[in-house]
């Protein structure tokens, strides 16, 4: 379906941090998440468990935020609207990726293409499900890759959001 794209782990690291913290993703936070006064860059320990951002609001609990970044907008190189959702984070050890492991404290996932400064956010309980509930299909149907940062290797599906979003109203409408 697709071969290896190869990465350096602190590439990809500098990339999502650049962004998120030279303001394009703080920006968008504030301005979507209801009663939001302040965005602040989550711990080590925080990241690992899902979150790179706590939004702060008045009055009610902090929202946690997991961004993704990804350098070329789809949509306007390709013509196709998709959102990479993690099937394998590392394939070697069997470790589920982020988008179906449960276990994550996300509140939102926010993906941020850079070279158009276009942007989709998720709620990440129902992005979960529906992404457990249509993985099958979604492997079959649409573009599967592989990335490599030297020890690693991690997969994605690459799924259009209007089909991501159409199975989430699916789910959660009756």
């Amino acid at each position: 379906m697709g071969g290896i794209v190869e990465y350096s782990f602190q590439e990809r690291l500098d990339l999502s941090t650049g962004v998120s913290e030279s303001g394009p993703a703080s920006q968008i936070l504030l301005s979507v998440i209801p009663g939001a006064v302040s965005v602040e860059k989550a711990d080590l320990g925080d990241d690992k468990n899902g979150v790179d951002y706590w939004v702060y609001r008045e009055r009610a609990r902090p929202v946690a935020v997991d961004i993704k970044v990804r350098e070329t907008d789809p949509l306007a190189e390709w013509g196709k609207d998709d959102l990479a959702l993690e099937i394998w984070g590392n394939i070697r050890e069997r470790r589920i990726g982020w988008t179906a492991d449960t276990s994550k404290e996300t509140d939102y996932v926010l993906w941020y293409f850079e070279s158009t400064g276009r942007w989709v956010m998720i709620p990440f309980g129902p992005l979960c499900a529906v992404f457990r509930d249509n993985l099958a299909t979604w492997q079959a149907k649409y573009k599967v890759s592989t990335q490599s940062s030297g020890p690693w290797k991690s997969q994605c599906v690459f799924v259009p959001r209007q089909e991501i979003w159409s199975a989430i109203i699916d789910k959660y409408s009756y």
